[in-house]
């Protein structure tokens, strides 16, 4: 007769199997998931690309755009659904997880530590929800436009899958590499280290860290050279020595700062 161990083991691994059913796999391809907005000339054969890089880089295609369509160009192509609609799919992701974790327990009423399988059930259930919701494409068409070296855009897209679900550690780990890319280091580590407290036990992301962190650190200083004129005069912030006189740009003119021009544009504040 089995012992109460191997029991709860073969009962832990039933669940796991029993969740692993409910779940999709995703692809990492770049092929719509979704049909392209109505009337909207999608050619599948020019890819989603070649749209994304009109959009983003043709003003006037982007306002052919808009003047069209409503929503993303995301949207257009079939690569995301509407915010508001994967906003409704996550809202309803806790009655479909209790369903779910409610059909586990009437099928296995008798089985050991049911009150825990439950919850373990439930739990993953909604994971397994919101990553099928939608989200998950608000993060893979960031990945698509990072790719295509358009990070400031990517980062929009990630905002809104982690407005969607705060804890969501891949769009964080994404968004931490743009940043990057952009020269943000210090926002990037920030990110960073949240999706690392999102998700401790991710040595994917621990080892992506790491990298990026090193790479920061790798990074030339940039020094600061003051200027200084001939008679003492440090040149400041937004000027330039030009002739040994500490010159303001503005709008790409020069403009001398002599003490003449110092008193005449301040007494000209009260005239």
């Amino acid at each position: 007769m089995p012992s109460y161990t191997m029991k709860l083991l073969l009962s832990l691994i039933f669940v796991s199997v029993f969740v692993s059913s409910m779940s999709l796999s995703f692809a990492d391809e770049t092929t719509p998931k979704y049909s392209a907005m109505k009337n909207f000339p999608y050619d599948s054969e020019k890819g989603v690309e070649h749209y994304l890089e009109r959009y983003y880089s043709e003003s006037i295609y982007k306002t052919w755009f808009h003047n069209n369509f409503s929503g993303t160009i995301e949207e257009g192509v079939g690569l995301t659904q509407s915010y508001s609609q994967i906003q409704e799919n996550i809202d309803d992701c806790p009655d479909k997880a209790r369903y779910v974790a409610q059909q586990y327990a009437q099928n296995n009423y008798d089985s050991y530590n049911l009150d825990t399988n439950y919850y373990y059930v439930y739990e993953n259930s909604i994971s397994n929800c919101i990553n099928t919701s939608g989200i998950r494409d608000l993060n893979d068409a960031g990945v698509i436009l990072a790719s295509m070296n358009l990070h400031k855009e990517a980062i929009v897209l990630y905002d809104k899958a982690i407005d969607l679900h705060q804890q969501y550690t891949i769009a964080t780990a994404n968004k931490a590499t743009s940043l990057f890319e952009l020269d943000k280091f210090e926002e990037s580590e920030k990110m960073f280290d949240r999706a690392i407290v999102l998700d401790p036990q991710n040595n994917e992301i621990k080892d992506l860290s790491n990298t990026i962190k090193n790479k920061i650190e790798q990074k030339p200083k940039k020094e600061t050279v003051l200027q200084t004129t001939s008679t003492g005069i440090i040149c400041g912030a937004g000027t330039e020595l030009v002739d040994d006189i500490c010159q303001v740009i503005k709008n790409n003119n020069r403009q001398s700062v002599t003490l003449g021009s110092i008193l005449k544009s301040w007494f000209g504040m009260f005239s």
